[in-house]
């Protein structure tokens, strides 16, 4: 009897470890496909900005490219990279058809991190350091650096393909109030493998 019992004993923890092995076999699977590599699990996309702020004196025209790369945990979530390089035209009307303008550039970089609950809707949340421009009242520009703090929402919708078109709407938490700029930020982009 205790021959028998010390076999089932030793089947079982075989069985176990069999299991155990199993698991981390699919695991290791679930990260990376048959030749290794963790391709299939990246998607690639690019958001378009486009902005304006204005009242009877001052406008800010605003236009950029925000290229980004997300790593997919699993179905819902995923992380990455992102820059983005964003053109400004600022122009002041002090009357008589007397009008200055400015134009210059500013770049961001930074990590983000998406949730996506169901197929076509998401959330991001982004973290940058943003180096921006300073409208002086000369109209010299001088530059500073912040950190950046964005939360908003998306539509990603594609039409059965790796590519899809996506829409985002962006709220810049931490904004300085005297700032010229909306704290809304709209976004227009593509996406691969998302």
């Amino acid at each position: 009897m205790k021959k028998i019992l010390t076999l089932i004993f030793v089947l079982a923890l075989c069985g176990s470890m069999m299991e155990v092995s199993a698991q981390s076999k699919r695991d290791t699977d679930e990260y990376f496909d048959e030749s290794g590599n963790i391709g299939h699990r990246l998607w690639y996309g690019s958001h378009f900005t486009l902005g304006f702020n204005g009242n009877g004196f001052t406008s800010l025209f605003q236009f950029g490219l925000a290229p980004m790369v997300g790593f997919k945990f699993n179905d819902i979530i995923s992380v990455g990279p992102r820059a983005s390089l964003l053109y400004y035209n600022y122009r002041v009307n002090y009357g008589g058809g007397n009008v200055d303008k400015v134009n210059t550039t500013s770049w961001a970089v930074g990590v983000f991190g998406r949730i996506r609950p169901f197929p076509t809707f998401f959330a991001q949340l982004e973290y940058n350091l943003e180096n921006e421009p300073i409208f002086n009242s000369d109209l010299s520009v001088s530059r500073f650096e912040r950190g950046a703090f964005y939360i908003g929402g998306g539509y990603n919708a594609g039409s059965g393909g790796p590519i899809a078109f996506e829409a985002l709407l962006m709220y810049h938490v931490n904004q300085p109030g005297n700032s010229f700029e909306s704290p809304l930020d709209y976004r227009l982009g593509i996406t691969y493998n998302f």
